[in-house]
């Protein structure tokens, strides 16, 4: 088993640095009066950067994101990073939550504890879940591919990692964007392990963005699934 903890912990360098560029910015011209008809508008763009400068507090982010239970594995070459978080139940449904292109795990923090948690939330204990929430290769903490074609072999790591790394014979899936490419993946490559799956945005094969239909891939999901998908939608859009 490769899994090892992980904290957040960015090196002070690192954000030495990023104040020292941001400071440096050497800032475009504008037509005047035109707000946003031409691109980003530049008085929003200088307040936003005078924000990271002087009142942005990125230690504090750091504790709240520390607040979650981080882990990273090696999968198929690469270093992944992954929330887990385990459910308050008897018998919590695991699921693994993916996000999309450009995103990252930050956009699951807040349901997370719905998920885990629900008797705290107005629901039933009976329908919690344990919460995967993976970076995907090349985002938030985890390692960038060396080999071409990283992906359409998603789908794939994140069935290892909740199979062999994690233990889990059978789990719920769910991604929206270039997530949803991956939950599809991971669900048609092996129907007995993905229990479930929804995807929000999913790619046609036009190159179209659209509603994926997984209807048959639903077997047998809990009253707590239904309640999850529920909250995923609501909550993210």
């Amino acid at each position: 088993m490769s899994i090892k903890p992980f904290v957040v912990n960015v090196p002070q360098l690192t954000l030495s640095d990023l104040q020292e560029r941001l400071s440096r910015t050497r800032w475009a011209d504008e037509i005047p009066d035109r707000g946003w008809r031409y691109g980003t508008n530049l008085a929003y763009l200088r307040a936003l950067t005078e924000h990271w400068l002087t009142r942005f507090d990125w230690r504090a982010q750091e504790a709240a994101l520390n607040r979650y239970a981080h882990f990273r594995a090696d999968l198929d070459g690469v270093g992944i990073h992954f929330i887990h978080e385990r459910g308050k139940g008897d018998h919590p449904l695991p699921i693994v939550l993916t996000h999309g292109y450009p995103d990252s795990f930050v956009r699951f923090l807040k349901i997370i504890p719905m998920l885990t948690d629900p008797q705290a939330h107005g629901g039933e204990a009976s329908d919690a879940f344990d919460v995967v929430v993976p970076s995907l290769p090349g985002y938030g903490f985890s390692d960038k591919p060396s080999k071409a074609g990283m992906t359409f072999r998603i789908g794939d790591v994140w069935h290892t990692l909740m199979t062999k790394e994690l233990g889990y014979p059978r789990f719920a899936a769910q991604g929206g964007d270039w997530g949803s490419s991956v939950t599809e993946q991971l669900a048609l490559a092996d129907r007995y392990a993905a229990l479930a799956a929804s995807t929000r945005k999913a790619i046609d094969a036009a190159g179209k963005a659209g509603d994926a239909d997984t209807s048959d891939l639903f077997t047998g999901i809990s009253r707590g699934l239904d309640k999850a998908l529920w909250f995923l939608e609501a909550h993210l859009g």
